[in-house]
């Protein structure tokens, strides 16, 4: 077996998982046997992940700029936005696979979009409390029906202010 030395870590950091998962291990020395490297499995895990998450970055870069961007162009802020930024994203991202192929990832990011938005418009309303509108007139009660009239008392006397 060899000694153990201190070796920087080799591998760069791609995407915000990894930075999030090896943040320890990037800011300080690693300490492992020289002729013993990392198994294969983690080596390998670790690029899938890397990867998965430059992935998601790309992705959510692309849907941003277009969401930010339809928002400035249309001038309002409603679920329509997300839908149309979710197409563009898919129709960038599948560009280099030709046409049809971009088609078919705009439509499904669109529907994926509009099953998102349509989740959270459902969820909102359910989860939400009924409140009246604001400054809508109160209702009014009924009309009191007048009191009955009533006989006419005898005054007071000095037996019934003795028994009241």
């Amino acid at each position: 077996m060899g000694s153990v030395t201190a070796v920087k870590a080799r591998v760069p950091i791609i995407g915000g998982t990894r930075c999030c998962t090896s943040s320890v291990e990037h800011t300080s020395v690693v300490w492992r046997p020289r002729l013993l490297p990392l198994p294969l499995p983690l080596l390998t895990a670790d690029h899938a992940l890397s990867f998965c998450a430059g992935n998601f970055a790309v992705w959510g870069g692309l849907f941003s700029t277009f969401d930010c961007s339809l928002v400035a162009i249309r001038k309002k802020e409603d679920p329509y936005n997300s839908i149309i930024s979710g197409a563009l994203t898919g129709g960038v991202l599948a560009a280099r696979g030709g046409w049809r192929a971009a088609g078919r990832s705009a439509a499904v990011g669109g529907v994926l979009l509009a099953m998102i938005e349509g989740l959270q418009i459902a969820l909102t309303k359910m989860l939400s409390e009924p409140t009246a509108t604001p400054y809508a007139p109160q209702a009014m009660p009924p009309p009191r029906a007048p009191p009955p009239p009533q006989a006419p008392r005898a005054p007071p006397t000095a037996r019934s202010e003795l028994l009241s």
